[in-house]
């Protein structure tokens, strides 16, 4: 399986981990939240979405939303 592009943010594993021990889907994130499924799909996969959304999925999830700040590292190449 080939690499992401772009690698999930402290934040977005943290959300992805949570999102499956609460056994909650995009859906159910979305009803609690009042935000698209798509834009949660984005946010969590590092797109660039408000401060406010990122509260409200991190409020939902249990997830601390200072892990947002942080950047992934980048990956090594062979060589």
């Amino acid at each position: 399986m080939p690499a992401r592009k772009n690698p999930l943010s402290a934040w977005g594993l943290q959300c992805t981990t949570q999102k499956y021990v609460l056994g909650m889907t995009l859906d159910d994130i979305s009803r609690e939240t009042n935000l698209s499924r798509i834009y949660i799909s984005k946010a969590i996969n590092g797109g660039d979405v408000s401060d406010d959304a990122v509260e409200a999925i991190s409020k939902v999830l249990k997830v601390d939303p200072k892990l947002s700040r942080l950047r992934p590292r980048p990956e090594r190449t062979a060589g």
